[in-house]
């Protein structure tokens, strides 16, 4: 695994090179400015396969490099791992939300590091064998209803894998200030059969676009978990209203079915699960929140799917229907 070291400590390279180089990471490049890192992967000479940024460097900071990283074509799915001594959760929610995968702080835990860098390791593994799929002339898909998918230009979209690691990093006392929403798509495999990857894929972020406008202002982080999960993170003091979040997809939703079935698509069915969050009484770990939420859209969730009711006239009207199962 070819690995893209980057801080404006050299002493701190220095330390984090031996590290690596005892943990069996031997292939490991080095740079002290987000300018240099930016530089090497636009030129294309070397391809890397994980990335390690500091936060605080001079003229552009680490989280202004992991935006800039993810809008680069050969970043695409590849972990950045933030390592830094900057613990404020301030600063963990700006690094997620530019597009971290995980989040570990100074002084390094070598344990720590090595799970990294194992989950490093799968992604990329999974990455290349997606990559060698969509290149093949045989009958394997490039992609499977499954996957899980960065919601790639949705706003506080964010890759699942990250979703799960800032669950963790949150830990359980700070998960108190957040509460989890899934969102189950019980027509997944319908609309799936009907569509290539990229139709697939564009339905997805149709979804999520619609999602994230509904559940109102405040800090969010949407991820598509794969199979047909979307989960959904929202701050619990920010006026999150389950009824209202109903309503408001209840009507993007009719206007986006309206679309789809005017073109011969099948529109997507949703099922809303209740807000999943910690208590003082909760004995769930901060990590099984996630796992929960989906749970609850799946078993209980508010149903909001398209109708075409049929006026007297026998004229077709658009329209989205709600009704709790």
């Amino acid at each position: 695994m070819k690995i893209l070291s980057i801080d404006d400590d050299p002493i701190f390279l220095e330390v984090i090179k031996a590290e690596l180089n005892d943990l069996g990471f031997h292939d490991v490049d080095q740079v002290q400015s987000g300018v240099e890192a930016l530089q090497r992967v636009r030129e294309g000479l070397v391809h890397y396969d994980c990335f390690l940024l500091d936060i605080d460097m001079p003229g552009m900071s680490g989280v202004e490099l992991c935006s800039f990283l993810r809008e680069e074509p050969a970043v695409e799915g590849l972990p950045i791992i933030m390592v830094t001594s900057r613990a404020e959760l301030e600063n963990v929610d700006k690094a997620f939300a530019a597009g971290a995968t995980d989040y570990l702080n100074k002084p390094l835990s070598r344990r720590e590091l090595r799970g990294r860098l194992q989950m490093a390791q799968s992604l990329m593994r999974e990455r290349n064998a997606k990559k060698d799929a969509a290149s093949s002339t045989s009958d394997v898909p490039a992609l499977k209803v499954s996957d899980a998918l960065f919601l790639d230009g949705v706003a506080a979209g964010i890759d699942y894998i990250a979703m799960q690691n800032y669950v963790l990093k949150l830990g359980s006392m700070q998960m108190f200030n957040r509460v989890a929403i899934g969102v189950h798509v019980p027509n997944i495999h319908e609309i799936f059969a009907t569509k290539d990857a990229q139709a697939f894929r564009d339905t997805l972020l149709d979804v999520a676009e619609i999602l994230v406008e509904s559940v109102g202002p405040g800090p969010k982080m949407i991820s598509y978990a794969g199979f047909c999960y979307f989960n959904i993170l929202v701050n619990r003091f920010s006026g999150f209203d389950q009824s209202a979040v109903v309503d408001a997809v209840s009507l993007k939703l009719s206007t986006l079915s309206e679309w789809y079935v005017a073109v011969g698509e099948i529109p997507p069915r949703l099922k809303l699960g209740t807000p999943i969050g910690r208590s003082l009484v909760s004995f769930h770990t901060a990590e099984e929140i996630l796992s929960l939420a989906i749970d609850a859209a799946r078993q209980s969730g508010t149903a909001i799917e398209y109708r075409a009711p049929v006026s007297r006239d026998g004229r077709s009207k658009i329209g989205a229907t709600t009704r709790i199962q």
